[in-house]
């Protein structure tokens, strides 16, 4: 291995552990420093700024650090398995990159005093109002942080390499790599700062009325937290159910003006939860059949890739303009349409939907054809079927 090389990435691991250390640090200081009056810091609100700000820390740093390797990203792209998870998952344990930075982090844990940024996590693993720590607590508590670490760093290299092909297809490479860390870094401070000054100002209000509400109800924080999660995805859920029912009954109400033969849909309540195979209804028009595959979510997807039948769904977290985390997801839309033409409704449309995934990739908008199917958007639909136009659309392959 080239020694340039290798103290150039033992650097980089040590830069992304250090602003690691100070991001956690700017974000929890308010938690130490703001002096609640008549309320007392229970374990829960502990839990919420010991324990999930660093794991958010540290997956900011490690996701910045890892989407803006230029090294990595080049020799993945160059390489033959790139895209295949199990691939993806063998190369990321393998790389020296991966090796060399995870050494440096489980270093610096060792050698990082517990009191910089993570002394009430301390205390909350070996007990409250620890004043003092043995070294075999100070060891078992890095070795804790060394692993958590690992698995995060291990988490933010294989997301990078779904972030890697998608730059690659939208060819948006326009800062060099090196400056878009610096960019994005100093951009993660500025909204971990602006969160600070907020917290400080609300932290003491939320967690007044966090202890009224659990004292009115009996019941313990955690359960709090679960309804108030349960009834936001219960309120985004009926939300899309009810767009979903808005659809249908502006879509047959204008089948009926038309005189077009329309089916009614199945199961409303189910495409955007498990999509089964198939189409969702069917109209007919001028003596042409279509079959319509319904797509809706109750959480809005930043893109959406149709590639060989199957839909890949990106969920992103943005927190201003700084991405918090992506999910992809993965479905399949092909179906036999018996005849007709294939249609793709999405009645939530996506932010943006592609054609491909990868090298090819084309953006798609109302009428183009994927695999044979026609894709549109609610308002796109309803009105090429209102107008008989739906099949006037050049195919993209």
């Amino acid at each position: 291995m080239d020694h340039l090389f290798a103290l150039k990435r033992v650097c980089r691991g040590a830069l992304m552990y250090c602003l690691y250390l100070a991001l956690l640090n700017l974000a929890t200081w308010n938690y130490l420093i703001v002096e609640f009056d008549n309320v007392e810091k229970d374990e829960y609100i502990t839990l919420v700024f010991c324990i999930i700000l660093p794991f958010i820390s540290f997956f900011t740093m490690a996701g910045i650090f890892s989407d803006n390797d230029g090294y990595e990203r080049d020799r993945y792209l160059l390489s033959v398995n790139a895209g295949k998870a199990r691939s993806d998952i063998a190369a990321t344990l393998k790389e020296k990159t991966f090796i060399i930075e995870t050494a440096v982090l489980i270093c610096l844990t060792f050698l990082t005093p517990v009191t910089l940024g993570h002394r009430t996590l301390f205390e909350l693993i070996f007990g409250y109002g620890s004043t003092s720590y043995t070294s075999a607590e100070k060891h078992m508590f890095s070795l804790i942080l060394a692993a958590a670490g690992t698995v995060m760093l291990f988490i933010s290299k294989l997301e990078a390499k779904k972030f890697f092909i998608i730059s690659r297809a939208e060819d948006r490479a326009s800062l060099k790599f090196f400056n878009k860390t610096a960019l994005m870094t100093a951009k993660a401070f500025l909204v971990y700062a602006i969160g600070c000054a907020v917290a400080s100002a609300t932290l003491p209000m939320f967690v007044s009325f966090f202890f009224m509400l659990k004292k009115a109800a009996n019941i313990n924080a955690i359960a709090i937290i679960l309804l108030i999660v349960v009834a936001v995805i219960i309120f985004k859920y009926l939300r899309a159910v009810s767009g979903v029912k808005r659809f249908i009954k502006n879509f047959r109400r204008m089948c009926d003006e038309k005189g077009y033969m329309f089916s009614e849909m199945r199961k409303p309540f189910r495409c955007f939860l498990f999509a089964r195979g198939g189409p969702d209804l069917s109209v007919e028009i001028s003596g042409k059949k279509y079959f319509c595959k319904i797509y809706s979510f109750i959480f809005r997807p930043e893109k959406l890739y149709l590639d060989r039948g199957t839909a890949i769904i990106l969920f992103k977290a943005d927190l201003f303009g700084l991405n918090a985390f992506n999910i992809f997801l993965k479905n399949k839309y092909e179906f036999d349409p018996d005849g007709g033409t294939g249609v793709i409704v999405f009645i939530r449309e996506p932010k943006s939907t592609y054609a491909g995934f990868g090298r090819d990739v084309r953006r798609l908008y109302n009428g183009d054809i994927v695999d044979g199917f026609k894709v549109y958007d609610a308002d796109g639909i309803t009105g090429a079927a209102e107008r008989d136009c739906i099949d006037r659309k050049k195919d993209l392959e």
